[in-house]
């Protein structure tokens, strides 16, 4: 039923790239705040609003608000109020895109570039350019190629989540001696903003979707099969594997983080490649979605010398902006500017539905 709903390719890969965004590294780091041994009850609860709220704010508002915001784009009074907002958007995935292919970069060497070693700091730079062209020549380009990468970044994601789910499930039923309690381990609050957060970056896709002229039914049917089934699915995957991979190989003096939800890449491995490889491959679909930022939001500016430089003043301020932290893996007031908008786009949405319906209801 739900595919059925979904509709023509194109429509498809948009909510296949959308789904894909939740099995990467970026949404894994901002979504591991939850231990489910810890208040179950508490746990579910918060994978259940995060993933609604989620939906609606990131999904269902932008695309129903899609065909408001392009009339206000096209108006000159419109422009001159959007102008600033589209710059500030291009310049956080600008700077989002430089981190996340610096961290494909410092992965692909195994992190040797943080030692400040000079060859393997070079391969990092030139691994780390790569990827953000790849991410954007796919962004721009409509073709074959384009499904294929996305439908392997999906397909790679969910595999690496369900496997790592699957090996380290004898945690389940293993109590680590160095853990005294796992009591406090459970952040049900965080866990709901970190996956409001790794939900946010979507929103471009889900202007897409809207610009579609798509009726309500169908827009809310991508949202679940893009947004809130893949968030509740990766999100719990995820906590599981955490727990049960800190309850295997935690040692004290050790940070508890999302690394331990594979845990089992490095433990019965000889080779670190064979762990941070396969992770690095899954940020190539969140670059993808920060390149499709700035490829809508300058899709109405012709190609010329113009546009050339503000794409080279694009890139001097992403990397002027770009964190030395490995950690970061978004610019985070971007994210928190996409969220504010949404929100607005909601209410927005909120207001109009209601008034259209007591007009309805009146003109009867």
């Amino acid at each position: 039923m739900g595919l059925q709903m979904i509709g023509n390719r194109e429509l498809r890969w948009i909510v296949a790239l959308e789904a894909a965004l939740f099995f990467s590294v970026p949404s894994w780091v901002l979504t591991d705040r939850g231990w489910p041994s810890d208040g179950p009850s508490q746990f579910m609860l918060a994978l259940l609003v995060g993933a609604s709220t989620a939906l609606v704010i990131c999904h269902v508002a932008p695309a129903l608000c899609a065909p408001a915001i392009s009339r206000l784009a096209e108006d000159p009074a419109g422009r001159i109020i959007g102008w600033p907002v589209a710059a500030w958007f291009c310049v956080g995935a600008a700077t989002s895109l430089a981190h996340m292919a610096r961290i494909s970069g410092s992965m692909y060497v195994l992190l040797r570039d943080v030692r400040h070693e000079p060859t393997w700091k070079l391969i990092a730079i030139l691994v780390a350019l790569f990827c953000a062209l790849v991410s954007m020549g796919i962004a721009w380009l409509r073709t074959l190629r384009q499904r294929l990468v996305i439908g392997f970044c999906l397909v790679l994601g969910i595999g690496l989540a369900i496997t790592t789910c699957w090996v380290q499930v004898p945690g389940l039923a293993t109590r680590n001696p160095q853990m005294t309690s796992e009591e406090g381990l459970n952040y049900p609050l965080r866990m709901i903003e970190g996956m409001l957060l790794a939900a946010a970056p979507g929103t471009i896709l889900a202007l897409r979707i809207g610009r579609m002229g798509l009726a309500t039914r169908r827009v809310w049917w991508t949202g679940v099969i893009g947004v809130w089934l893949p968030l509740v699915t990766s999100v719990a995957l995820l906590s599981l594997s955490k727990m049960c991979g800190a309850r295997l190989y935690w040692k004290p003096s050790f940070p508890i983080g999302f690394e331990y939800a594979f845990a089992w890449l490095f433990q019965r491995t000889d080779s670190l490649a064979r762990g941070l490889w396969p992770l690095s491959l899954t940020m190539l679909s969140p670059s993808i979605v920060c390149a499709i930022w700035i490829k809508d939001l300058t899709r109405t500016w012709p190609w010329n010398l113009r546009k050339l430089l503000a794409f080279a003043g694009l890139a001097a301020t992403a990397c002027w902006l770009m964190s030395p932290f490995l950690s970061t893996v978004y610019y985070s007031y971007w994210l928190w500017s996409i969220l504010f908008a949404s929100l607005l786009a909601s209410v927005v949405w909120v207001v109009s539905y209601a008034a259209s319906r007591i007009f309805a209801r009146h003109a009867r």
